[in-house]
């Protein structure tokens, strides 16, 4: 009876060190779970700051307000702001000024006649912003909320300096 007494206790403390063991992996694996969703949270929230920021363009350090176009172009072009894109343009023509952006993007051009306002990626490398009309291929990446008149004062000159950056 000595025996199966001392069996029994032994079966209890055996059954009761396994329980305690798991309840530790249980709380470890929700310890796991919770350290998963704070990494996700933080992700969404660092995304979501990212998404909040806008793309801002100067010319010749003025701030201009501009409706970006919603395409795989102008999201090239954010990644390329993050750094400060600073592009050293041209006048051309009497109608626009151009320049290189560095690096080919994504584009889809197509025939298309650009007016005053428009900024236009011309040939997946070059941005272009126009202060009077030009019918060509060109990828639509903008408009800039200006008159014209006051966009060709801006423009209107052998060289300007535009800066896109992440704000």
């Amino acid at each position: 009876m000595k025996r199966i007494i001392i069996v029994f206790m032994f079966l209890i403390a055996l059954f009761v060190s396994g329980c305690s063991n798991k309840k530790v992996e249980v709380s470890n694996s929700t310890n796991n779970i919770s350290n998963d969703q704070d990494t996700t949270d933080n992700n969404q929230k660092n995304n979501e700051s990212e998404n909040d920021k806008r793309m801002i363009l100067l010319i010749d350090n003025v701030e201009v307000e501009i409706e970006w176009v919603n395409n795989n172009s102008v999201n090239d072009l954010k990644e390329l702001a993050k750094n400060n894109l600073i592009i050293n343009m041209s006048n051309s023509g009497g109608f626009e000024q151009y320049g290189p952006i560095g690096k080919s993007i994504t584009s889809n051009d197509s025939r298309i006649t650009a007016n005053y306002g428009d900024v236009i990626l011309y040939s997946s490398s070059y941005l272009c912003i126009m202060y009077g009309s030009n019918t060509w291929s060109y990828t639509k990446v903008g408009h800039i909320n200006m008159s014209q008149s006051e966009l060709k004062e801006l423009l209107n000159k052998p060289n300007v300096v535009v800066t896109l950056k992440m704000e």
